[in-house]
């Protein structure tokens, strides 16, 4: 849950009174609202990687739409948060990596002091990167000659996820041409013998060679801001089969992958079916580099800089 309430009271901290900005991520849990937007008496730079920060228990619009039963908790949480935005009298400058969450903030929180400003996560090139497929394939013992789709997600149950898109679109495309991986924790999740589940993967090294090895990566989530699987996928020159929501609208386009409306499976279907036929193909080499150029880690941490010293 997304609580306003906490035991630590990080305020009384030195590190955090000496400090001339303070700089906050996700803090449910961590920060106590009623008396941490009280006693604060510094600018603050507010990154949102979800909108948790102003909704009441939940992170995204769509939770609170399939969480009925959930209402009034979330209205007294929501309310409490208001409250305490309300009495900090400082600056407060939201970062938002994708168009889509500072819009969605903005209907939350229509007040001052708050001001917002654009930054998109970035990805470290030395990290991750473009990878030939073929060589991606044969470190993993993949057939160089198969259609292989990736969706990868910490936990394939995560509802607004919707892997079950995934598992339709299986049903429609099950041969041996085709191949499904799913990568990341899946406790309960029901065998299915045409898809290959990889569990969890540690290593960024190795998450590489899946990302590179893929033909697509699959995103079909509900709502997301700007998820860095998708830009992890783009770096390594895959493109992205996603719903056309949430920010990917921000980064996927035609030279890239594809935005299908409510993931469209019939849809997809035909995108899957054009490339075995070899009537599709995008340049992975040139995505790499597109995105690589666009969205490195030096160029967000520059625009931070540059924010912070326009406080100072």
């Amino acid at each position: 849950l997304g609580t306003p309430y906490s035991d630590y009271k990080i305020e009384d901290l030195c590190v955090v009174q000496e400090a001339d900005i303070i700089s906050l991520n996700w803090i449910p849990s961590f920060i106590n609202y009623p008396t941490f937007f009280k006693n604060i008496k510094k600018p603050i730079v507010w990154t949102i990687h979800d909108l948790s920060a102003f909704m009441g228990c939940f992170n995204y619009p769509i939770e609170q739409i399939n969480n009925p039963k959930m209402k009034e908790i979330d209205h007294i949480f929501y309310k409490e948060k208001i409250a305490a935005l309300k009495e900090y009298n400082y600056p407060i400058h939201i970062v938002a990596p994708s168009k889509w969450i500072m819009e969605e903030a903005q209907k939350y929180v229509p007040f001052a002091p708050l001001s917002y400003h654009h930054i998109p996560y970035g990805i470290d090139s030395k990290k991750i990167n473009y990878i030939d497929t073929y060589e991606a394939r044969e470190k993993l013992g993949l057939p160089k000659d198969a259609c292989i789709l990736l969706f990868v997600c910490e936990n394939v149950e995560n509802k607004r996820k919707r892997f079950d898109r995934v598992l339709d679109l299986v049903e429609k495309l099950s041969n041996d041409k085709i191949i499904f991986i799913a990568v990341g924790n899946q406790m309960n999740a029901k065998p299915n013998e045409h898809i290959n589940f990889v569990g969890k993967v540690n290593s960024l090294e190795k998450l590489n060679l899946y990302y590179a090895a893929a033909n697509y990566f699959l995103m079909p989530s509900e709502e997301d801001n700007f998820p860095n699987v998708v830009l992890e996928s783009l770096f390594c020159g895959t493109p992205v089969i996603s719903n056309n929501a949430g920010g990917m609208k921000d980064i996927i386009n035609e030279s890239n992958g594809f935005l299908i409306d409510d993931f469209n499976i019939p849809e997809i279907v035909n995108i899957i079916q054009r490339t075995l036929n070899g009537e599709l193909s995008f340049d992975k080499k040139q995505i790499s580099e597109n995105i690589t150029n666009s969205y490195s880690v030096f160029r967000m941490a520059s625009e931070y800089l540059k924010l912070y010293k326009e406080f100072l």
